[in-house]
């Protein structure tokens, strides 16, 4: 948050206060690599997880540190840039590949939301809007 106003609904992505608790510490991950599938029209793109120091941490949810990597697959639309609204819906997919989170974005279909509930390390529910 780095404007005057700290209202986090006014950002299309996921922003929250500075703690100096160190499980509210992010979990970031960094681009790591990106493929086009000419033959299908399917980018990929992965990210691994930059260990942060989250020793001692308990969690009501399962614990993000399982995640170290994250593929995203995605069907390019050159033609996005005109349409309204240019936004995407991103749909976890099931996965057998260990400590692997695999999503799926595209255009967002009727049943989905754009507001999903989140949770803050502590389990309770956090008011936060996430778009692509």
């Amino acid at each position: 948050n780095w404007g005057k106003n700290k209202d986090p609904r006014l950002f299309s992505f996921s922003t929250r206060p500075w703690s100096k608790h160190p499980c509210e510490e992010p979990y970031v991950y960094f681009f790591n690599n990106v493929v086009m599938n000419t033959a299908n029209n399917v980018s990929w793109s992965e990210y691994m997880l930059h260990r942060n120091n989250h020793t001692g941490c308990s969690w009501k949810v399962e614990s993000p540190e399982k995640i170290s990597r994250v593929e995203v697959y995605k069907i390019p639309n050159p033609h996005k840039w005109d349409q309204a609204p240019q936004r995407d819906c991103c749909r976890v997919q099931p996965t057998e590949k260990e400590g692997t989170m695999v999503i799926d974005v595209g255009e967002c279909k009727e049943e989905e939301i754009i507001a999903p509930q989140i949770h803050n390390y502590n389990g309770s529910a956090a008011n936060t809007t996430r778009y692509l």
